[in-house]
């Protein structure tokens, strides 16, 4: 028969039983953690909530901003507009005031060559006693090439001053391109008469004016006007004068 070992002998302690313990100290730890939730939850929050407060003033305050900056844009803008309006107005006035001056000389130079005209009209051109013309006036008009104003005047020479009537014949003699002498009737080259023969009907002077246009190519050298009175006598004056312009101001 083998021998028998001897069994170890253990020391024995007396523990007290607790049955709840783990139960406790499990509860103690959801407790903990649940309190740090709690806690880390409401520190987000309120930080989450200053920020939020802050975004919102830094928002209001850039609405702001933005708001008085399109002010600023506005009143900057209408100065502007102001400053091209009073421009665009000072243009247009000068504008004008540079038109008048222009009128005025214009006027001035025509009342001018009017005082000249009636000058010599007033003048005797000899001692003979009848109709006579006084040399026309031609003027380039500005903006129409190759056309002319013409102003001319036929008068009485006579003391008494009867009644005259009769008509005028006004014809323009010159050269073509080819040199060629040409002749035009002023019904031909002006619109403002209905035949060739310009009538007259006057007791002291009758005044005759309008606008010619020159044909192309053609180059004016002499006037010839023929002036035939039929009453208070029958009479013909001609009379030949030069194609002399006068330059509009």
């Amino acid at each position: 028969m083998p021998p028998v070992e001897p069994t170890p002998e253990y020391d024995l302690a007396v523990v007290p039983y607790r049955p709840y313990r783990p139960w406790f100290l499990g509860m103690i730890i959801v407790s903990v953690i649940a309190a740090l939730t709690l806690v880390g939850y409401y520190s987000g929050h309120y930080r989450g909530s200053v920020l939020e407060g802050s975004a919102i003033a830094e928002r209001d305050r850039l609405q702001q901003a933005y708001a008085d900056a399109e002010v600023n844009i506005l009143e900057l803008k209408q100065r502007v507009a102001n400053l091209v309006l009073g421009s665009e107005v000072d243009r247009k006035a000068t504008e004008q005031v540079r038109g008048e001056v222009v009128e005025l000389k214009n006027r001035i130079a025509e009342l001018e060559r009017d005082n000249i005209f009636y000058r010599d009209l007033m003048r005797p051109e000899s001692d003979d006693q009848g109709v006579s013309v006084v040399a026309p006036v031609l003027t380039t008009y500005p903006g129409i090439p190759n056309a002319y104003d013409y102003k001319m005047v036929v008068k009485q020479q006579s003391a008494n001053r009867s009644q005259v009537v009769g008509y005028l014949e006004f014809t323009l003699i010159g050269v073509n391109a080819e040199g060629k002498a040409k002749r035009f009737s002023l019904y031909q080259l002006s619109s403002n008469l209905s035949s060739e023969k310009i009538k007259l009907n006057f007791r002291y002077f009758q005044r005759l004016e309008g606008q010619l246009i020159l044909p192309e190519a053609f180059t004016p050298e002499r006037i010839e006007l023929k002036i035939v009175s039929l009453k208070p006598k029958k009479a013909l004056i001609e009379k030949t004068f030069n194609w002399i312009i006068t330059k509009s101001e």
